[in-house]
């Protein structure tokens, strides 16, 4: 029987692997929700569900209009990625789980299946750093023969499978914990929705119906008529004030960059969590929204935290809870008080302004108790996927260039997620 050594070889990859560029998608051509095959481009990798494997597109061509088009069609399996611009220096890989076309800023790698399989060529993109092979430096770009000339290590086909099957499962587990979150979002916001903006248990109750989803108690807290008010019809006895009469938002802290590296509480920036902690805090669960530079997004925060000076987030609570204002203050458009030039800036005086109505706290507490309840399954789903990324990422690389061997990679797994 051949050894492992034996059956383990040094490869170039365009030995392995065909690479393929993508097609030009005119601007005119773009927008079809459904058709036969999906057109990604490079935003296309953001999308949620496509953190593994493209699992949704936002634009999709048919049969005759590819064809009318000469679009090259990339097969299911075939791993792809940027080849041009910032989006390159990402590192994005993906897998094509169906017949896909791409527009010309990505590329394919299509896997030889004698020599390869697709998920061991998918993770072994995984490892390569395009930044080193990038040429041009104001807009970085690869090519074709810079691929075909990398040279990667190639196990036997049955290792390739014993190695991609550990490396998926935690892929898939991350994905579905992903998953997860995104439908207990959706389905707090849904339910704000129906409560305090289409106000469904009080048009149930007007009609002489009994609320959905919710139970008599619940349904007791909302009126049976609506009023009128100056901001139209709203359910009778609630009252209209201004967003400062539920919250009051104040401007983060300053917190120079060499103490952004240690502590235990994460540092919220404008565009989210930074990635780096500090040794003060703000008293969790808190709010933060973008002050400067990045405005609209709104951050919630359940444990204690850092607000950076680029954001503003909610000193006071006065008439509401932090799932409330997370879901109120997600539906307002920050861009038009917009009070910069060069650098989007936000005036929390303009914000606090805006009329809103009042809901009674009992309404509002009893949309908390629920929606709370999601959002700490979403935090602890998502403190899983920081550790199952965390051992993917480790052992990736290790795994895929031979230095780990897969029983010792396995008991790894298995003392983390014990």
């Amino acid at each position: 029987m051949a050894s492992d050594a034996q059956l383990t070889t040094d490869v170039l990859l365009g030995d392995v692997a065909t690479f393929r560029s993508g097609s030009v998608f005119k601007p005119d051509e773009q927008g079809q929700r459904s058709g036969d095959i999906p057109f990604i481009k490079v935003s296309d990798l953001n999308l949620p569900s496509n953190s593994h494997k493209i699992e949704e597109s936002n634009n999709w061509l048919t049969l005759q209009s590819a064809k009318r088009l000469g679009t090259t069609i990339h097969p299911a399996g075939a791993t792809v990625f940027a080849k041009i611009g910032v989006a390159l220096t990402y590192n994005r890989r993906r897998l094509l789980i169906r017949d896909t076309a791409i527009d010309n800023n990505l590329m394919s790698a299509i896997p030889n299946p004698s020599k390869i399989r697709p998920e061991f060529l998918y993770h072994t993109l995984r490892c390569l750093d395009f930044n080193e092979i990038a040429k041009g430096s104001a807009l970085p770009y690869i090519n074709i023969g810079d691929l075909k000339g990398l040279r990667v290590r190639l196990p036997s086909l049955p290792e390739q499978e014993e190695i991609c099957s550990l490396l998926d499962a935690l892929d898939d587990r991350i994905d579905l914990l992903r998953q997860t979150n995104a439908t207990l979002e959706a389905i707090a916001q849904a339910l704000f929705k129906s409560w305090f903006v289409d106000f469904d248990p009080v048009r149930a109750k007007a009609e002489d119906r009994e609320p959905q989803g919710v139970d008599a108690a619940t349904a007791a807290l909302f009126p049976s008529e609506f009023e009128d008010s100056q901001l139209g019809l709203i359910p009778k006895g609630w009252r209209v004030g201004t967003l400062l009469d539920l919250l009051e938002l104040q401007r983060g802290f300053d917190l120079p960059a060499t103490q952004r590296v240690s502590g235990a509480y994460p540092i919220i920036a404008a565009s989210g969590p930074a990635g780096t902690h500090a040794e003060a805090k703000v008293q969790g669960p808190g709010i933060v929204t973008g002050r400067s530079g990045v405005l609209g997004k709104v951050f919630l925060e359940l444990d204690d935290f850092w607000p950076l000076n680029t954001t503003l987030w909610i000193k006071n609570y006065s008439a509401c809870e932090p799932c409330y204002a997370y879901e109120l203050l997600r539906r307002i458009d920050f861009q038009q008080f917009n009070a910069g030039s060069a650098v989007p800036t936000l005036n929390r005086n303009h914000v606090h302004g805006l009329p809103q109505f009042l809901p009674p706290q009992e309404a509002i507490q009893a949309f908390e108790l629920i929606a709370l309840s999601m959002h700490r399954r979403v935090h602890a789903n998502s403190v899983q996927v920081q550790l199952l990324s965390e051992i993917r990422d480790t052992l990736l690389p290790r795994l895929i260039s031979g230095k780990l061997r897969l029983p010792e990679a396995e008991r790894s797994v298995k003392a983390a997620v014990a």
